[in-house]
């Protein structure tokens, strides 16, 4: 909301900081959750990054957009997120069935929203997180044929999600 807000003065859309701080800036929780959440997702396309341009996404539409993201992808750090130290011990299964239940709760509880704008978006950047878990969940073997697998099954529209909740998340 902060970051395209129209300006009723001038009329014309831009961010809004006073908007911007009573919301997340003047609370540091709010704002470790947002970096929380773009680590998280960047981690992901980062795991996939190799993968990237034999996947089937943007093909038929524009090629450009493709090399765009496969730039801005090739930007990333591995390093923003270390996946392994949340996700290690006894705890570790315990942890991801408790991730994907709060997701099928959380999808859920779109449904109930009457906005259909802020319905579509929340459903786009919930698939966007749910397939960034997927990534990070299932990409972990050292044998090459089952990362592939891991990607081939994902959907175009689960990609499509995880770029749009990138972008969200980075813009």
């Amino acid at each position: 909301l902060s970051t395209d807000h129209l300006n009723t003065e001038t009329g014309e859309w831009g961010p809004d900081l006073d908007l911007f701080m009573m919301r997340v800036g003047n609370f540091p929780d709010r704002v470790s959750n947002i970096y929380f959440n773009y680590a998280v997702v960047a981690k992901a396309l980062w795991k996939i990054k190799p993968y990237l341009k034999e996947l089937d996404f943007c093909n038929s539409y524009d090629n450009d957009v493709k090399s765009k993201i496969l730039n801005i992808v090739s930007q990333l750090d591995n390093k923003i997120f270390n996946e392994d130290i949340m996700f290690e011990g006894e705890v570790d299964m315990s942890l991801k069935d408790d991730f994907r239940r709060r997701f099928k709760n959380v999808t859920r509880i779109m449904d109930c929203v009457h906005c259909d704008r802020c319905k579509l978006w929340g459903k786009v950047q919930t698939t966007g997180y749910a397939t960034s878990l997927k990534i990070l969940f299932e990409l972990n073997e050292a044998d090459e044929a089952s990362k592939q697998r891991v990607v081939n099954k994902l959907t175009k529209f689960e990609l499509i999600a995880l770029i749009n909740t990138f972008n969200r998340l980075s813009t």
